[in-house]
C-alpha cells in the first residue's frame, strides 16, 4: 500500500517539475530550444526574449515549456522557426544555385587595333590598377557620363596609340599626282568633291600617350568585345606634317587634350561619343596655335524608326580660337542621318568647315579674295557605312 502510495506522488509531482521555472530544466538537462542567433532579425539578440518574441515568464504562468505546445498567434497562425540556408541553396527555392563558373583574371595589357577608312589605329592598353577595367555593360547613357566624369582624377591606364587617317591621306595623293582630275571636280569655290568627302583631319598620321580611366561595355549574354570602351582622362599627340586644303605641309606639331570618348558596339545598338577640349601648337610659323572645344554623338539603332530625331542619327561640333588672341579660327560642323539595314547602316554626313583668313600667315595664307571674303567656307558631303 505504501509503495502505491509513493508511485501515486511521484507520479503527479514529476510535471511540476517538469514545468518548473525556466531556468530549473536547463541547468540540470539542458536549455529549452530557442530560435537560433544566425535567423533572428536584427535588434532581437537579447537572452531575455522568448520564441514568439514575448517577454521571459509569459510561457511559464501557462505551466508551458517554451517549445512545447505553444498556442496559436492571433489570426491562427503557429510561430515559425526560420533556419539559415544551407550552403549553395538559395532561400525560398529546393534546389542548389547554379555555380557561375570562373572567370579567368584579366591580363594587365592588350594590343588592340581598329580600321575605319577615316581613323585606323593599333594601340597598347595596360592597367595599372590592382583591379579589372570596370565594366559599364548596358547602362544608360547618361550613367556612363557620369561615372567617367567622377572617376577622371584617378588614372589607371596608360594607353601607346599609333593612328592613320587613310581618307585625308587618299585627298592628299589625288591633288598631288592627278591636279587635272582634282580641278574638274572642284564645282564651285565652296565645294571641290575630293575635298568634301576626304576631309576630316589635319594630318596624315599621329603617335598619342594617353593617361586616364578605362571602361569596357559587354553586352549581356555576349563574349567580350575590345573594342568596346570608354576613356576619360589626359591625351598628348604628336606628328610632323599638316594637311590644308588636300596639300601636304612639314610640320613638327604637339596636341594636349582632355576628353571623354568612347564606342559601345551591341547587336542591336552603336554609340559613340567624343567631348574634348585641348589646345594645339605648331612649329609651322605660317599655321596658328589653337585652342579648341569638341563635341561628338553619333548613334545607330536597328530597332529604332529612320525619322526618329535622336535615334540613327549624330552630329560633330568644333570650336577653334587663337591661343594669342583669342579670334574664332574655325568652325567645323556636320550632321548625319542613318538607315539601318542588316548588320550596317548607310549614313550620310553633310556640314560645312568655315576657317578665318588669320589662321594661315606668311606662304600659306589665303588669297585675296578668301581674305575679302573673311575666310574661305567649304562645304562637305561625307557617305559612309557604319557596321
Amino acid at each position: 500500500m505504501r509503495v502505491f502510495l509513493f508511485g501515486a506522488v511521484l507520479m503527479l509531482c514529476c510535471p511540476l517539475v517538469l514545468a518548473g521555472p525556466g531556468g530549473a530544466a536547463g541547468e540540470d538537462g539542458g536549455a529549452p530550444a530557442r530560435v537560433s542567433s544566425l535567423s533572428r532579425p536584427a535588434g532581437q539578440a537579447g537572452e531575455e526574449e522568448s520564441v514568439a518574441g514575448e517577454p521571459s515568464g509569459a510561457g511559464e504562468e501557462a505551466g508551458i515549456p517554451p517549445h512545447i505546445g505553444r498556442p496559436p498567434q492571433a489570426g491562427g497562425a503557429c510561430p515559425r522557426i526560420e533556419e539559415p540556408p544551407l550552403p549553395g541553396v538559395q532561400p525560398g527555392s529546393c534546389g542548389p544555385v547554379p555555380a557561375e563558373p570562373e572567370q579567368e583574371p584579366e591580363p594587365p595589357y592588350s594590343i588592340e587595333y581598329e580600321l575605319d577608312p577615316y581613323y585606323s589605329n593599333v594601340y597598347f592598353l595596360y592597367n595599372f590598377a590592382d583591379e579589372d577595367i570596370p565594366d559599364l555593360g548596358s547602362s544608360p547613357e547618361y550613367r556612363i557620363y557620369s561615372y567617367l566624369l567622377a572617376n577622371s582624377y584617378k588614372p589607371r591606364c596608360l594607353v601607346l596609340e599609333t593612328s592613320v587617317y587613310p581618307l585625308p591621306i587618299l585627298g592628299v595623293g589625288i591633288r598631288e599626282n592627278e591636279p587635272d582630275l582634282y580641278e574638274e571636280l572642284t564645282v564651285n569655290e565652296n565645294l571641290n568633291l575630293v575635298r568634301a568627302v576626304t576631309l576630316g583631319f589635319e594630318e596624315p598620321y599621329a603617335f598619342s600617350l594617353f593617361l586616364g580611366n578605362v571602361v569596357r561595355f559587354t553586352q549581356p549574354g555576349h563574349g567580350v568585345n575590345y573594342a568596346n570602351k570608354g576613356y576619360t582622362g589626359y591625351l598628348v599627340s604628336v606628328g610632323q606634317y599638316h594637311i590644308k586644303d588636300n596639300e601636304l605641309i612639314e610640320d613638327d606639331w604637339v596636341e594636349m587634350e582632355a576628353k571623354i570618348k568612347g564606342d559601345r558596339d551591341f547587336e542591336c545598338r552603336k554609340l559613340t561619343y567624343s567631348f574634348r577640349v585641348g589646345a594645339k601648337f605648331h612649329g609651322n610659323d605660317d599655321i596658328r596655335d589653337v585652342g579648341y572645344v569638341s563635341f561628338r554623338r553619333s548613334d545607330l539603332d536597328y530597332e529604332a524608326p529612320f525619322c526618329s530625331l535622336f535615334k540613327n542619327s549624330g552630329f560633330e561640333y568644333t570650336f577653334d580660337f587663337s591661343i594669342r588672341t583669342g579670334r574664332q579660327m574655325a568652325h567645323y560642323f556636320v550632321a548625319d542621318k542613318k538607315l539601318p539595314m542588316v548588320h550596317a547602316g548607310l549614313v550620310l554626313e553633310v556640314g560645312f568647315l568655315w576657317e578665318s583668313e588669320d589662321k594661315y600667315t606668311g606662304e600659306l595664307a589665303r588669297d585675296e579674295d578668301e581674305q575679302l571674303s573673311g575666310g574661305s567656307f567649304q562645304f562637305l558631303v561625307q557617305p559612309k557605312i557604319a557596321f
